[in-house]
């Protein structure tokens, strides 16, 4: 099954859709982020020339060429063009197999996801307006609740008093059996998100999310050290090298790799074994 032709498109949502084509007629999509015209650059210029032609069936080896090089060319190219191209050859995988992606990976670890209500822009919106938000998530059935910190022209520390009044409303209004987590979306400077944790859990936070800037890995292990509530990060992250710095250094609670920032399935699974390795 040989690869060809590989397309972007715009959505009416906003962001881009990726085709991957094959000689066979079994074809595989993906999202392709945010902007056209970059991903058609890198189709037309380095991905295109590299897979038309190519075995549909080997994500694996055509992540390596993009990522890292084929011994002919350096590519390495951003994780987020490599993820859309591999989503797109494992989905092209499971409908040539005719099985789930699960089943191709080893099987299904759940049957079910459930699926939690996440409100951002706490920037534009007052402590009221947020609870709004939540509220309608609410009413529409959901259990599971996160919201956004205050970040104000992307300034550390912007506003943390607000946004401990964001979390505190809503908690307030929710029943006790519906978890509601904190992302600070790596805005917070060490001794304010030590501060700003510390209140969270004793409100019952069920997870923190991203308290600092990803890259400040001795930073995150002061925080995990001083807190009890569960430490979520990963998802600005973009290897299986990374995220096994982030667990030797940091050591946080939870992982959340983003599949697109990553690489996509192929380098997920590879996130997930140095997860088990480390016992995470």
């Amino acid at each position: 099954m040989k690869i060809t032709d590989i397309t972007v498109n715009l959505l009416t949502t906003g962001r881009t859709l990726v085709r991957v084509f094959t000689d066979e007629g079994v074809n595989g999509i993906a999202d392709g982020g945010r902007s056209v015209a970059i991903t058609q650059a890198y189709l037309d210029e380095v991905v295109k020339p590299m897979l038309v032609g190519k075995d549909a069936l080997q994500p694996t080896r055509h992540w390596e060429a993009l990522m890292l090089g084929d011994g002919e060319v350096a590519t390495r190219l951003p994780p987020q063009i490599v993820g859309s191209i591999d989503i797109a050859l494992w989905d092209i995988m499971g409908k040539a197999a005719g099985m789930p992606l699960s089943a191709l990976m080893g099987g299904a670890a759940r049957t079910d996801i459930p699926l939690y209500w996440s409100q951002g822009n706490g920037w534009k919106k007052t402590p009221e307006q947020m609870l709004s938000d939540v509220q309608r998530g609410y009413e529409q059935g959901f259990k599971f609740f996160k919201v956004r910190m205050d970040w104000r022209d992307y300034r550390q520390d912007a506003d943390p008093e607000k946004d401990f009044q964001i979390f505190k409303m809503a908690r307030e209004w929710l029943p006790d059996d519906c978890p509601l987590g904190f992302d600070a979306n790596n805005a917070y400077s060490v001794s304010t998100a030590i501060m700003q944790g510390k209140r969270l859990q004793d409100l019952g936070c069920s997870h923190f999310e991203e308290p600092l800037p990803q890259y400040d890995l001795p930073g995150l292990k002061q925080v995990v050290d001083a807190l009890d509530v569960p430490i979520s990060t990963g998802e600005q992250e973009t290897s299986r090298w990374r995220f096994r710095d982030l667990i030797d250094q940091a050591n946080p609670d939870i992982l959340q790799p983003d599949i697109l920032n990553v690489g996509g399935i192929s380098e997920v699974k590879r996130v997930y074994e140095v997860a088990v390795i480390r016992n995470k």
